[in-house]
C-alpha cells in the first residue's frame, strides 16, 4: 500500500518563525531541550547530579567578545541517538516524546534558521558503543546524509549538535551581547535552572565559561511556590496551576518592562506578559524585579507545535492571568502595600487641593484599593476622583428622583431621605472647603505680588497686577461672574453691588463728559451692605490702587485729592449706563460715598495727606476720615494691612480647615480635619 510522504521544504517554509532575536535562538533552545531529555533518559533520578550539557557560542571573531554569532554547538552526555530515537528523528511529527510535550517538529526550526547542521552521537547497543554522524539538510530528498564519525563526537556517550551558518533573514538578528544570550537562555529554561537539583548547563563563550543555574542563582533574591485551581470554559473540572515566585536582579529582565509572568508549556516559556501596570510596580527593593513562572498540565496540552506559544485565545489567557494575580500580590504584599500607601498620600494631598472630592475621605480605603494598578500619578488619581464624583452625582440624582416618585411616608422613604440628605451634606462640605481654599490661594498670590518684581533693582510690581487680581480691568459687572473677581479682599460688603465698573472712563458709564478712570466704582441701589441708621438709601464706593512702596508723590498726584475729584464729578451725574447700553436713573448727588485708597504710607504720601483731617486706624497702620466736610468717607489701606485684614476675616475658615500654612506642594498637606463637617452642617441649616 502506498503511504503519505512529507514535503520537508514546504513544511519548513511554512513554519511561522519570523526573523527576530528570540527566533534566531529557537534552534538553540530546541537543541538544549533535546539534550535535557537525553540526560533524563539516561540518568533518571540522578540526572541532576550526573547530567551535563555544554553550549559553545561560535563567533565570527573569537578575539572580539561582541562579534557576530556564527552558530552554536550543543553537547550532552545523555542517552544518545539510539535506534528508537533516530527513527523518531527521521519522522516529522513523531509522537515519540508526546508525553513530554514533544511535537516532533522542533528540529525543522533548525532548517529554518541555519544552513549547516551536523549531528554526532554515541549510544549503547548490544554490541557495545555505536557512533552515528550525519548532516541535516533542507533538500527535497536525503535530508539526513550519513557521514563518517567526526572527531567532535562525544565519548563515551552523548550527542553533539552543531548549528552553523545563519540563513540570510536571521543573519543579523541573533544577539551579540553575551549577557543577553545568557538572560534569554536562563529565561527560557527557568523551570530547569531553578529546580532543586538542576542539570548542569554550562555556556562557553570564548574564554568565559558560566553555569546557567549558578548564573541565575546569583541573581535570585527570593523564591516560593503556590498552587491554585482555575475553572476554565470547556473544561469540566478545575485545572491545577503551580506558580513559582521569583525575585531576581533587574539585570535579568527582558523587554521594556520590569515584572513579568511566564506561562510554561512542557517546561518551556511559551507566553510572557508584563505585570508592571497590573501591580502598579516597577523595581522592587534592592533593584530586583519579579518573575512568576506558571505551569500546568492544561498548558502542556496547549503548546503550539513550535513550542513558541500557546494555542489559547487571548480571553482564556486573560482568565488564567487574573486568577494567578492574587497569588503574585500575596507574594509581593510588602511592595504592594507600599504602593497603596503612596496612592493614599497622593489622594490625601489632592483632597486638600481639590476639596470638592471631600466625600472620598470617608471611603478612602475602598477608593485607594479600587484605583487601577497603574494609576499612581497625581493626574491619574485626580481623573479617578472626578469619575467617582460624576458617578456619585448620578446616584444622588437617581435617589432624589426615586424619592419624588414615592407616595406616603414610609420607613423605606425615610431611609432614602436620610441617605439623600447625607450625600448632599457631604457635597456641601466639599463645596465649602473648595471655596475657602480658593480664597487662600488668592491671598497667597497677592502676597507674592507685593514682593519686588525685580529684587535686585528693588522694582515693585505695578499696581495693575494687584488690581487685576482683585478685579479684572477694562470691564464692568455685566461681563463678569461672581468667581471672576476677588472684591472680598478689600471688603466683603462689595459683593452686594448693583453695578460696578473697573478701570473705565467716567463718561462710559455716567452722564458726564470726563475722561478720568477711577480704578473701581461701585453703585448700590439698596444699602443692605452699607446703610446705617439715618443714612441715605443709596451708596457709591470708590477703590483706587497705587503702586506698592511708592515714595515719589510730588503734589500733583495726591490720591486723596484725586478721589475727591471723582466724588465731585459723580455728584453731577443723574444716570448710570452699563456696557450693554442699559441706563437707570441714579441719585448720586445725595449718595453716601465710601472711598478706599490701597497704598503704602510712605514718607511722600504722608506728606501729601497731612492737610486732611485723617485719623490713624486702631492698629496704627492705616488712615481714615471724611473729606469735603462729610461728603465722602475715605480710608487709606496699606498693602500689608489689606492682606492681613483679609486673612483675619478668612482666618476662622482657614483654621477650621487646617489651611493656615498652606504648603505649595499639595501632596504634603495633612488631611482636612473633621471640624469642616460641623461648618458645612451649619451652612446647610442656614440654607434650609
Amino acid at each position: 500500500m502506498p503511504s503519505l510522504t512529507t514535503d520537508i521544504v514546504g513544511r519548513v517554509e511554512r513554519l511561522p518563525l519570523r526573523p527576530s532575536a528570540d527566533n534566531s535562538l529557537m534552534p538553540l533552545f530546541e537543541a538544549v531541550h533535546n539534550a535535557l531529555h537525553a540526560v533524563d533518559d539516561r540518568y533518571k533520578e540522578r540526572a541532576g547530579a550526573e547530567g551535563r550539557i555544554k553550549v559553545t557560542i561560535l563567533r565570527e571573531d573569537f578575539a572580539e567578545e561582541r562579534s557576530e554569532v556564527a552558530g552554536f554547538i550543543i553537547e550532552d552526555n545523555g542517552i544518545g541517538l539510539d535506534e528508537e530515537n533516530f527513527r523518531s528523528f527521521l519522522r516529522p511529527d513523531s509522537r515519540h516524546k508526546i508525553v513530554r510535550g514533544g511535537k516532533g517538529t522542533g528540529r525543522l526550526g533548525w532548517l529554518k534558521v541555519f544552513s549547516v547542521i551536523e549531528v554526532d552521537s554515541t549510544y549503547d547497543s548490544l554490541d557495545g558503543p555505536v557512533k552515528r554522524s550525519f548532516d541535516f539538510r533542507l533538500t527535497d530528498d536525503e535530508q539526513v546524509r550519513v557521514c563518517e564519525p567526526r572527531p567532535a563526537c562525544p565519548s563515551p556517550r552523548g550527542t553533539c549538535v552543531s548549528l552553523k551558518d545563519f540563513k540570510t533573514a536571521f543573519l543579523h538578528k541573533c544577539p551579540t551581547d553575551p549577557d543577553t544570550i545568557l538572560q534569554k537562555l536562563a529565561s527560557h529554561f527557568l523551570l530547569y535552572v531553578v529546580a532543586d537539583n538542576p542539570v548542569s548547563i554550562s555556556i562557553e563563550d570564548g574564554s568565559k565559561v558560566i553555569n546557567l543555574a549558578t548564573y541565575y542563582g546569583e541573581h535570585i533574591g527570593a523564591s516560593n511556590l503556590d498552587e491554585v485551581d482555575i475553572k476554565l470554559d470547556f473544561e469540566d473540572a478545575p485545572q491545577t496551576f503551580v506558580i513559582r515566585h521569583l525575585k531576581v536582579s533587574k539585570r535579568l529582565r527582558t523587554g521594556k518592562g520590569y515584572n513579568r509572568m511566564l506561562l510554561f508549556g512542557n517546561d518551556r516559556a511559551a507566553d510572557e506578559s508584563s505585570l508592571d501596570q497590573t501591580l502598579g510596580l516597577t523595581l522592587l527593593d534592592k533593584d530586583q524585579v519579579y518573575v512568576g513562572c506558571a505551569s500546568s498540565p492544561y498548558l502542556d496540552r496547549h503548546v503550539n507545535s513550535e513550542r513558541t506559544g500557546l494555542t489559547l485565545s487571548s480571553d482564556e489567557l486573560s482568565v488564567i492571568r487574573r486568577q494567578l494575580i492574587p497569588l503574585v500580590t500575596g507574594f509581593l504584599q510588602e511592595q504592594v502595600d507600599k504602593v497603596l500607601d503612596e496612592k493614599r498620600t497622593t489622594t490625601v494631598g489632592l483632597l486638600n487641593s481639590y476639596p470638592q472630592f471631600l466625600f472620598i475621605r470617608d471611603e478612602m480605603d475602598d477608593f485607594v484599593k479600587k484605583l487601577k494598578p497603574g494609576s499612581g500619578s497625581a493626574e491619574d488619581v485626580f481623573l479617578e476622583m472626578a469619575r467617582a464624583r460624576f458617578r456619585r452625582q448620578g446616584r444622588i440624582n437617581r435617589l432624589g428622583a426615586e424619592i419624588s416618585k414615592q407616595g406616603a411616608m414610609s420607613s423605606d422613604i425615610e431611609a432614602s431621605i436620610d441617605a439623600y440628605r447625607g450625600m448632599i451634606s457631604v457635597d456641601q462640605k466639599g463645596v465649602l472647603a473648595e471655596y475657602v481654599l480658593r480664597r487662600k490661594a488668592v491671598l497667597d498670590l497677592f502676597g507674592h505680588l507685593r514682593e519686588f518684581e525685580d529684587a535686585e533693582a528693588e522694582k515693585p510690581h505695578r499696581e495693575a497686577a494687584l488690581h487685576s487680581l482683585i478685579c479684572p480691568m477694562g470691564n464692568d459687572s455685566t461681563k463678569m461672574e461672581f468667581d471672576d473677581h476677588n472684591l472680598w479682599m478689600v471688603d466683603d460688603r462689595l459683593a452686594f453691588f448693583a453695578y460696578f465698573s473697573s478701570d473705565r472712563r467716567l463718561k462710559s458709564y455716567v452722564d458726564i463728559n470726563k475722561k478720568e478712570r477711577p480704578d473701581i466704582t461701585f453703585f448700590y441701589d439698596t444699602c443692605f451692605a452699607w446703610r446705617g441708621e439715618g443714612e441715605a438709601s443709596n451708596t457709591v464706593v470708590l477703590v483706587e490702587f497705587k503702586r506698592p512702596n511708592r515714595n515719589d508723590y510730588n503734589g500733583n498726584d495726591n490720591p486723596v485729592r484725586q478721589i475727591g475729584d471723582y466724588v465731585d464729578y459723580l455728584r453731577t451725574s443723574n444716570s448710570v449706563t452699563d456696557s450693554r447700553g442699559r441706563s437707570s436713573p441714579a441719585r448720586l448727588k445725595g449718595a453716601a460715598y465710601h472711598c478706599y485708597i490701597v497704598a503704602d504710607l510712605t514718607d511722600t504720601l504722608l506728606r501729601e495727606i497731612r492737610d486732611f483731617s485723617l485719623k490713624t486706624t486702631p492698629d496704627g497702620e492705616g488712615r481714615f476720615g471724611y473729606i469735603s466736610g462729610e461728603a465722602a468717607y475715605v480710608e487709606i489701606i496699606p498693602y500689608e494691612k489689606l492682606l492681613r485684614d483679609a486673612k483675619l476675616r478668612q482666618g476662622i475658615f482657614f483654621q477650621k480647615l487646617g489651611l493656615t500654612d498652606l504648603d505649595p506642594d499639595p501632596l504634603r498637606h495633612a488631611e482636612i480635619p473633621d471640624v469642616v463637617d460641623q461648618m458645612a452642617e451649619e451652612a446647610i441649616e442656614y440654607n434650609d
